[in-house]
Order: structure tokens, then sequence, then C-alpha cells
């Protein structure tokens, strides 16, 4: 095992990950893991373990204090269950490069992520919304979105077409 930091492997990482995702995914690894590695400190890798990763997210699941002194609510589960992913992979990274030996989520485990519960109108409530509308162009629009499922947008985007001469 070699004696790199924490910094160090991330960079590596983020450079080796620039080459095959997108700008904007690596933009979003790079704020995950830029954010352990200030909480964490710049330690060694082969010093970096189970715990301290666990001790990293039980911060982040209670209302805490960011490194810029800003009070912050509890993350949602959402957010956790996708630190944890860009965690796991930065860690299948260094576990291939022999950085680190141990599991480093061993102790996190995935949060279940409450499903969010939509408005659904009934159709009453539909009709009653069709007999509302008094322009026809509006009432067309509304039937469309209410029939398709179309967006708003998808819908501005259609064009009309002309039968005839």
């Amino acid at each position: 095992m070699s004696f790199v930091i924490l910094s160090e492997a991330v960079e590596e990482y983020l450079t080796m990950r620039r080459a095959r995702y997108s700008e904007a995914t690596v933009n979003g690894e790079g704020q995950v893991l830029r954010r352990f590695v200030a909480t964490k400190g710049d330690i060694q890798m082969r010093h970096l373990t189970p715990e301290h990763v666990e001790a990293w997210f039980m911060n982040l699941i209670q209302p805490h204090t960011d490194r810029s002194g800003v009070h912050r609510p509890a993350i949602q589960a959402a957010s956790h269950n996708f630190y944890m992913a860009r965690l796991k992979s930065f860690f299948a990274y260094c576990a291939r490069r022999h950085l680190t030996r141990a599991d480093l989520l061993a102790h996190v485990t995935p949060m279940k992520v409450p499903r969010k519960i939509r408005q659904q109108p009934s159709p009453a409530v539909l009709w009653a919304m069709l007999d509302r509308v008094c322009d026809p162009r509006d009432r067309a629009l509304l039937a469309t979105a209410m029939n398709t499922g179309m967006r708003s947008g998808e819908i501005a985007r259609l064009k009309g077409r002309r039968c005839g001469p």
C-alpha cells in the first residue's frame, strides 16, 4: 500500500472519471468527495477506516453545522443514498489501486426513500376544470394535458398542421 493522501486520491479519481463521463457528473461526484475530504481531513488513505465513513454519514443525517459555519438540517434519504453511491464508486477505485483494503462502507446502509404521494384529481374535478374554460384554445390545451399526460413544455412545443389550401 502506498502513502497517498485522501485529496490526491480524490483528484486522481476525478481525472479518470472526466475521460468517461460528462462534466456535470464529475462535478457532482467532486462536490461529494471534496465535502468528505474537507470534513474528515486530508489523511492518508491507509488510515481511513469504516468508522470514519460511518461518523461522516451519522453527522449528515442529523442537524449539523457545515464547514462554513452554516447550520444545516439533516440530509434527506435520497441525498444520503446519492452520497453513498458516490463514495462507493470512489472506494472501489481506491481498492482496485490497493490504496485501501477495508470495506469502508461496511457500517453504512442505504436509507429507505419515502414515496411521494402525487396529487391526482378525480375525473369529476377534471371535467369541472374543462367546463370552466371559456377559450377554445385553452380548453384544447387542458384536454391535451389531461388525456396524454404531457408536460406543459411538451405541449408548448406542439406544432399544428394546416389541412387544405
